[in-house]
């Protein structure tokens, strides 16, 4: 059957996307098609992303990389545009075939901020939005502002000060508690993928003693402490992140999620364990 052909196009746009940080600041050469894409006449569309922009297999956005992308967007609207409008964007994952990136729940720092900035443009400021944040979103005093920057700690080498400030932070919350918990569950889940890659380099270097029963007496006592305490962390938090998730998301999705954020890990404990055994 043919299609009907009286329905008229009313309106297209473009969507210009970049993810880029930046460091906030714009440059006209970061979009140097933007002037053809004027010429052409079309309405062009400025897209940043407020999560799924990373790796393909991260669980929190890198919230300063993801306000430095809106930041260097708003600036480029209002020195380079008019721009037809903004796109925020958040991308569940990066194809059909990888594993799901950044849970929802822990897009809203970086999507408050880009409704913040895009609506008031220059005049605004991030550390204004964050006070706003964890007033307005999470109930907290304004000044607690070491919330708010515990945020950016997730996905750095202070995760286990980010585990810590988040986790004291949600007993006073008085709204979403639960992102909190869910936050501070992330920040645990890179600490201990931080710990297992360092130390594992560490029995990588003794893997031949290890095999062979042979290791350095004092060592491994030492590595059977870090493995019993590994072990435990690992059970707690595949429990407590299905017993978070399965609240928003459907079971298929969450163990998929989980296994693939903890499977490795778990496999290279088992392995470490049974190479201890050995000496």
């Amino acid at each position: 059957k043919s299609f009907d052909t009286s329905y008229k196009c009313i309106y297209t746009g473009l969507c210009y996307w970049d993810y880029r940080s930046h460091g906030g600041q714009f440059k006209p050469e970061l979009l140097p098609a933007l002037p053809r894409y004027r010429e052409a006449g079309l309405q062009v569309f400025g897209c940043s992303a407020v999560k799924g922009a990373a790796e393909f297999y991260s669980s929190v956005p890198d919230y300063r990389k993801r306000q430095d992308n809106v930041d260097w967007w708003v600036e480029a609207a209002e020195t380079h545009g008019p721009l037809a409008g903004h796109i925020a964007t958040a991308w569940a994952r990066f194809n059909s075939n990888l594993t799901p990136c950044d849970p929802l729940p822990t897009v809203w720092p970086s999507a408050l901020y880009a409704a913040e900035r895009c609506w008031t443009g220059l005049g605004s400021s991030r550390e204004s939005c964050e006070r706003r944040l964890l007033a307005g979103f999470y109930g907290l005093r304004p000044e607690a502002i070491e919330v708010a920057h515990a945020h950016y700690f997730i996905t750095e080498v202070r995760a286990r000060e980010a585990a810590e400030i988040l986790g004291q932070a949600k007993k006073s919350a008085r709204r979403n508690r639960d992102i909190l918990d869910l936050l501070e569950l992330f920040a645990q889940l890179e600490v201990l993928n931080h710990e297992r890659r360092v130390h594992f380099e560490q029995a990588g270097a003794m893997l031949h003693a290890l095999e062979s029963g042979r290791a350095q007496a004092d060592l491994v006592p030492k590595l059977k402490g870090k493995l019993a305490e590994w072990q435990r962390q690992a059970e707690y938090l595949r429990k407590e992140l299905a017993r978070q998730l399965l609240k928003r998301f459907d079971k298929d999705e969450v163990e998929e999620f989980i296994q693939d954020r903890l499977l490795l890990t778990e496999r290279l404990l088992n392995h470490l364990s049974n190479l201890l055994k050995r000496n």
